[in-house]
């Protein structure tokens, strides 16, 4: 509040998934990459690449 002296307060802390699922919300559109996956990735021929194995 103003006027009065700064106060620290603990939070808990955040986990990974937490922190990048909040900078994933924050982030534009990125157009680019969602004409590869609309335009680009159709033309691909993925059937052929077998899944790995981990």
């Amino acid at each position: 509040q103003p006027g009065q002296p700064a106060q620290r307060i603990s939070l808990p802390r955040r986990s990974l998934k937490d922190c990048l699922a909040e900078e994933l919300r924050r982030l534009d559109p990125d157009e680019v990459f969602g004409e590869v996956i609309t335009i680009g990735l159709p033309r691909t021929n993925l059937r052929s690449v077998r899944p790995s194995e981990r």
